[in-house]
Order: structure tokens, then sequence, then C-alpha cells
């Protein structure tokens, strides 16, 4: 099947915005590192996106089974991450991009193995530093989210939400996030 959309680098004043899409059963397929990420979207280079009313459901990856985003800008606006699976970032995983998550619903995500024996890290929501130690910090913004019912059978730090960088979460839920260790 493969990632439903990719998005690149574009111009610094252009933003993508995408409006009541259905994303549902991706399966990324490997990029140059033979690593699989974003089953439903995946997002690079500095791009800057919004996406509004969106679904991302049943997609799976090794990183970002529903969106990986790597660096950026990025909006996510009343969605829902539902069903999709992943070693990191079963919902979303954002490495080092601005990203605000408002009235999102981040639910019922699975562990999936990882390629390369990684660790398992934010089942709903992976929140990681720059790959570039000199990049600027993102600012990170979860607001009235509902992030719940997110499984491993396994270790994994933070079953509900994992962060590496400064995150600002006001009301929001954490509800029955769970994994067989350190959840």
């Amino acid at each position: 099947v493969g990632t439903a959309l990719t998005i690149r680098l574009q111009p610094s004043n252009t933003m993508t915005t995408i409006r009541g899409i259905d994303f549902r059963n991706g399966a990324a397929l490997p990029d140059v590192a033979g690593m699989y990420r974003g089953g439903g979207v995946r997002i690079e280079e500095g791009s800057v996106t919004a996406f509004e009313g969106c679904r991302f459901l049943s997609c799976r990856a090794d990183e970002g089974g529903g969106v990986y985003l790597d660096g950026g800008s990025h909006d996510f606006i009343d969605c829902v991450f539902r069903g999709n699976s992943a070693g990191k970032g079963g919902g979303l995983l954002s490495r080092g991009a601005d990203l605000r998550l408002l009235h999102c619903d981040v639910s019922e995500t699975l562990f999936r193995s990882v390629a390369f024996g990684s660790a398992v890290n934010g089942l709903g929501v992976a929140l990681l530093s720059p790959a570039d130690p000199t990049a600027t910090v993102p600012a990170v913004l979860i607001e009235a989210c509902d992030i719940s019912r997110n499984r491993s059978v396994r270790s994994a730090n933070g079953a509900g939400l994992f962060t590496e960088v400064p995150t600002t979460v006001r009301t929001s839920t954490f509800l029955d996030n769970d994994a067989a260790d350190e959840g």
C-alpha cells in the first residue's frame, strides 16, 4: 500500500493545508536508511502544514504509524489518530518539529515491533529531539486533546506521550494508557 501522502521541502512562505481527509490502512515503505516511517503521512525537510478534521486510522510503520514529522511547523486541529501501530509514535512521531495538537483524539494505538530493535517510546505521541544537536529546540503545544487507551505488551516509555523536548499541555485527558513495564 505505502504511505498515502509525502510532503517534502516547500518554499519558506508556503503552507499546505489538508482538510477532512481520511488516511486509512496505510503502511510505510522503507526509506534509504531501511526504516519504515509515516504509515499514513510522512512530512520531511522543514515543510509547513496544517491538518484540519483529518483522520489517521489503522496505519502502521516503525516510526510514526499515523504521521511522521521531520522538522518544520505543523498544526493538527480536530484530528483523530486511532488504531495505528508503531514502535515509536503510533499515532504521531515528531522529530524536531514545531507542533500544535489542538482538540485531537489519539487512541487505541498498539505496539508494533520495530526494525533494528529500537526502544518503544510514545505509543500515542512521541516528541523527539532534532537529529541535529545544533538545531533550534521545537515549540510543542498539546491542548484539549484526548490521549487514551494506547497499549503495549512490552516495555515502553510513555504509552500515551513520550517527550524529549519542552512541551506545554493544557486541558487534555490522559486515560488508560498502559505498557507491560514503565508505562
